[in-house]
């Protein structure tokens, strides 16, 4: 569902001068991704009490690399 999400996100991001209910449609999924997001993180940080913080710590240094890797892709 997720995928969905984003993928909706993007397409709606594309609108020139969006109606209010397109704007309402896009508000309410970026706020949707970034709640999802903040599981995301208290899913995290379960992780981190069961595997230790240190290997999580390793495993999200690989992530931010990739993102970073991601976010510098010619598009």
């Amino acid at each position: 569902m997720l995928k969905e999400v984003l993928q909706t996100l993007k397409m709606l991001k594309r609108i020139e001068n969006p109606s209010q209910e397109v704007q309402d449609s896009l508000d309410f999924l970026e706020q949707s991704v970034k709640t999802k997001t903040k599981e995301s993180l208290l899913d995290l940080m379960s992780i981190g009490d069961v595997i230790g913080y240190d290997e999580l710590q390793d495993s999200l240094k690989e992530m931010v690399n990739f993102l970073e890797k991601m976010k510098n892709k010619p598009q």
